[in-house]
């Protein structure tokens, strides 16, 4: 199950987790499409799996800025709304995993 999107996959959830998801496209962008185009990889296939694991970030702890926002308008703790999230973020996980081994998927219609 090898995929040259898996270093990508790892850096990108990491930053999602620290950053906004607009700067790390801002930064990581530049960086990683040359290297994505000269693999072979289709750039709408990769702004699909880079958006989505930065989406992913946004409501992963410890920054998960998503994570505020929902705190501050049901007005429950930080800690409550973490554990609520969780299989949320797992369905993202098990949708990541298929946009990044089954390239078709985000080319469907395109």
């Amino acid at each position: 199950m090898k995929s040259p999107l898996l270093i990508p996959n790892i850096i990108f959830l990491i930053a999602g987790c620290f950053m906004d998801a607009t700067s790390a496209v801002l930064i990581f962008t530049p960086l990683f499409l040359p290297v994505a185009l000269s693999l072979g990889i289709d750039p709408i296939h990769f702004g699909a799996v880079m958006v989505l694991n930065l989406s992913i970030g946004l409501v992963t702890p410890p920054v998960g800025i998503n994570l505020f926002v929902g705190c501050g308008i049901a007005n429950v703790s930080l800690k409550d709304i973490s554990v609520a999230v969780i299989p949320l973020i797992i369905a993202c996980l098990v949708v990541l995993l298929l946009v990044t081994y089954i390239p078709q998927l985000p080319l469907l219609f395109v």
